[in-house]
This record gives C-alpha cells, sequence and structure tokens, in this order.
C-alpha cells in the first residue's frame, strides 16, 4: 500500500468566515452540504500568453498567464434536505463574515477551503427510474488553500 486512500466519508462543508483587514478567515465550524456524490478537480491551469518575437525561428514560447478560479461544480442527488441547505448557505453570513467552503478528506485529515457564492440550485435533466439529481455550482472568489486538522 502506498498510502492511497478511497472517498468515502469526503465532504462538501460550508461555514461562515470572519474577514479581518479584507481577508478571511478558516471557519471555527462547518456545516456539512448533504446529498453529495462527486466533487470536481481542483487544479487550475493558467492561461497560455504567447512571448514568441521575430527573432525565434524555430520554438514559440510561451508563458503562465492569469489563472481563471472560475466556478467548480459539485453533482449531488436533489432532494428536500439539499434544498433547505442550499437555502441556508445561500443565507448572507452576517456582517463582517463571508461564505466559506470547503472540502473535507477524513482519510488524510485535510481541508481544501475557499471563499464563495453558491448559484441557485435547480434539478437536472430527469428520465424515467432515475434518481434526480443537480449540480452545485460555486464560485471561487479566493486561490483554495489545503490545510489540515485533527
Amino acid at each position: 500500500m502506498a498510502g492511497e486512500f478511497i472517498t468515502a466519508g469526503t465532504a462538501l462543508k460550508y461555514g461562515d468566515s470572519i474577514v479581518t483587514d479584507g481577508v478571511p478567515a478558516i471557519p471555527a465550524t462547518w456545516t456539512t452540504f448533504p446529498n453529495v456524490t462527486g466533487t470536481p478537480d481542483f487544479n487550475a491551469t493558467p492561461d497560455s500568453v504567447d512571448a514568441t518575437d521575430l527573432l525565434d525561428l524555430v520554438y514559440k514560447r510561451n508563458k503562465n498567464g492569469l489563472i481563471d478560479l472560475g466556478t467548480r461544480e459539485f453533482e449531488a442527488n436533489y432532494s428536500a434536505a439539499l434544498i433547505a441547505a442550499a437555502t441556508a448557505a445561500r443565507t448572507a453570513p452576517g456582517t463582517g463574515k463571508t461564505r466559506a467552503w470547503c472540502v473535507e478528506i477524513p482519510a488524510i485529515k485535510t481541508r481544501i477551503w475557499w471563499v464563495g457564492e453558491l448559484a441557485p440550485v435547480m434539478p437536472a435533466a430527469a428520465a424515467v427510474g432515475e434518481l434526480q439529481t443537480t449540480t452545485l455550482s460555486i464560485s471561487l472568489e479566493n486561490e483554495p488553500a489545503v490545510v489540515t486538522y485533527v
């Protein structure tokens, strides 16, 4: 075994982040978002900026440009519990606070956390004999940070 782990127990969570001098803090408590079935890739690729000039005779040269943090999409089963959680998570956290999110990976005691907003949640396309699903779209307003916990 080389340290691999399964995803069992991995959870999407949200909390209230206290903002001091424009810097959000890791929330002290997190609320688990129910019915999440999949998490997105958190790797971000910077834009490629062409830096080739007229003296370059064989190869084009590129430099890393800006990274588009964009949004991350989480797959979930659509349910009454999910609708209630989405309503709570979309409620403004109050003066001096902002909404923070994390993916908690208990197998390695790690959280990937960021500040962002949840878009309105609607059911996905449906078909006979299938479970109703949805996609949770959450913006990233800062670079996600990886932290460990006890």
